[in-house]
């Protein structure tokens, strides 16, 4: 028995849709008024760095870095911001990413028309109606205090990248210790 063209028959009719409830896009609209969780002086303090001024525009642009990362594997938002997602709610019930969700500004469609909508959740919330392949939804989320835990996973990610800036294999990863405090707090959408 030939099992290779049962295979090509399963793969080869694949639908060509989006998965059911999926994220499919997420743009932040950053304005400058806002501040990152942590401070140089908290980051340079955790690093064991001596300040000498030389180091903190440095560390500045390591702390947006370290916070982006962390923010990227957990799935939520560390600072307050607006959100735009285009999600697939074909099922009704798909998470808004970047959550905590404070406030939801409008739900469009796919020719940009305005829909009404339904929301469950406090914190991390989900969108219930309407049920759609294909919706823009733009909203306010992330926090305004940051929980100590993400803070110390920040600073954490900072000094690690702090140690380890020029070494190639090392870019673009979270350190050991960051991803043990953060595992329990990601959210997979």
């Amino acid at each position: 028995m030939d099992y290779t063209k049962n295979e090509d028959r399963i793969f080869s009719e694949q639908p060509s849709r989006a998965a059911f409830n999926a994220v499919i896009d997420v743009l932040f609209v950053e304005d400058s008024g806002f501040s990152e969780p942590v401070t140089v002086a908290e980051a340079l303090q955790l690093a064991n760095i001596d300040d000498l001024g030389q180091d903190n525009s440095l560390i500045e642009v390591l702390i947006t870095t370290a916070r982006q990362q962390c923010e990227a594997y957990t799935n939520t938002g560390f600072i307050r911001r607006q959100v735009q997602a285009v999600v697939n709610n074909s099922i009704g019930g798909v998470t808004l990413p970047y959550g905590p969700v404070a406030e939801v500004i409008r739900v469009e469609d796919a020719d940009n028309v305005e829909q009404e909508y339904k929301t469950r959740g406090v914190a991390f919330t989900t969108l219930q109606e309407p049920i759609s392949d294909y919706l823009k939804v733009t909203y306010n989320a992330g926090y305004d205090v940051l929980p100590q835990i993400y803070k110390t996973a920040v600073l954490q990610q900072v000094a690690y990248l702090y140690r380890h800036r020029g070494d190639e294999d090392k870019v673009g990863t979270l350190s050991p210790l960051v991803k043990s405090l953060l595992k329990p707090h990601r959210r997979v959408w």
